[in-house]
């Protein structure tokens, strides 16, 4: 998990602040210098959206909705910069798999 300022966005974002953002897979062709991320909002969801418990010790105090409408792009060498895209840490087993597969499902 990541809190990303939507500069480090490729293509942008519609908010104007940092986004959650889960890694879910490099773009494949050696080195992996851009990886798929996708955004959870708080406020904002679908039907087809995948529904997220709270995860405070990460930084994730409310519950949430992971959406392929967030999908972005991201290069790898900003992941971890403590002001652009610092690292939250990692989502619990459980839902690291439900979003994994969420991915897998609607990509």
């Amino acid at each position: 998990m990541y809190k990303a300022h939507p500069d480090v966005l490729i293509g942008g974002d519609a908010h104007k602040v940092a986004r959650r953002v889960g890694c879910i897979k490099p773009i494949p062709g050696p080195p992996h210098v851009y990886w798929i991320t996708l955004g959870r909002s708080t406020t904002d969801h679908k039907p087809s959206d995948l529904a997220h418990d709270p995860e405070p010790a990460i930084d994730l105090d409310k519950k949430g909705w992971w959406s392929m409408r967030f999908k972005h792009t991201i290069a790898a060498d900003v992941f971890g910069n403590e002001v652009r895209c610092r690292h939250l840490g990692e989502l619990s087993g459980e839902a690291c798999k439900n979003l994994l597969d969420y991915y897998e499902k609607w990509s």
